[in-house]
């Protein structure tokens, strides 16, 4: 994490250029971005705004909502310029505010909306460039399943309690084979159809990266490097199989 008091700092200008992000996201930064930081990443910078912009550009948008009495709030992302939220709007979302609703209450419902808009706004900007809907999809499942495991992972493995970061990812996958999953079926109330791709390729290569990982784990009581090499080698040629045979 890096962090600068001003990101139009020399140090904050030469971070991110040594970073060559190809997008930068922002939501409620609270500095103004010099044309110099816009020029940096490949496809611009996207922001999020806890606005239906154009109305209640700049800063607290939420209290002002609440102060005026409006009845309906809602998130724009939007691509920055050098002005005060005055980029080209990209996605909308919008969502009625409750009658006795506080700024503070509508602050936490539109983090959530905001959090998915810009989900939205990725894969829209994506496609764009002409990226395949299979990757797209993927990137979006990895990140949205994977991405608390990794950071509460290397937190611990940081704080020298590896041993917690191995039964949380474990621990993970099992309430999702015990409880998500068997929960889904119950609200379900009938067979849930498991598709062609689940069949022939998922399941098999779940089976297989289990195995894989698990049983020299339990033999030695340990994971060891090479199961990472291994483990590593598995799943990308899994991904090569799924954008080969079932790709669009």
């Amino acid at each position: 994490v890096y962090q600068f008091e001003r990101i139009k700092a020399a140090e904050g200008v030469a971070c991110l250029r040594d970073l060559k992000p190809d997008l930068v996201v922002t939501a409620a930064f609270g500095q103004i971005l010099s044309q110099e930081i816009l020029d940096i990443p490949r496809y611009g910078t996207v922001n999020v705004h806890a606005s239906l912009l154009p109305a209640y550009r700049g800063s607290a948008p939420i209290n002002w909502c609440i102060l005026n009495g409006e009845r309906t709030a809602g998130v724009t992302t939007m691509l920055t310029d050098a002005g005060m939220d005055t980029g080209d709007m990209l996605l909308r979302a919008e969502t009625q505010i409750g009658p006795l609703e506080t700024a503070g209450e509508l602050t936490a419902r539109l983090s959530e909306l905001g959090a998915q808009l810009l989900i939205d706004t990725g894969s829209a900007l994506a496609r764009m460039l002409g990226v395949p809907d299979a990757v797209i999809a993927a990137t979006m499942i990895a990140i949205g399943t994977s991405l608390p495991e990794l950071v509460t992972t290397l937190t611990a493995i940081k704080k020298k309690q590896a041993s917690l970061s191995v039964g949380n990812i474990i621990g993970a996958n099992i309430m999702d084979l015990t409880l998500i999953m068997p929960l889904c079926a119950v609200i379900q109330g009938k067979p849930m159809t498991v598709e062609r791709q689940g069949m022939l390729l998922d399941i098999p290569a779940c089976l297989i990266i289990c195995a894989a990982a698990l049983i020299p784990a339990l033999v030695q009581g340990k994971f060891k490097r090479w199961i990472g090499y291994l483990i590593g080698g598995l799943y990308i040629a899994y991904l090569i199989i799924m954008f080969t045979c079932f790709g669009a």
